[in-house]
């Protein structure tokens, strides 16, 4: 039982790091394709 909580913490961990990452990306690719509105 501890191990699938640990590879629960991991797997959450790894679903909000890639999250914010997208996200990241995705602000920077509207940034840069919509110059005229920054």
């Amino acid at each position: 039982m501890k191990d699938f909580i640990t590879w629960a913490v991991l797997l959450v961990c790894a679903g909000l790091t890639i999250a914010s990452i997208t996200l990241h990306v995705v602000e920077f690719q509207m940034k840069r394709e919509s110059p005229s509105s920054y």
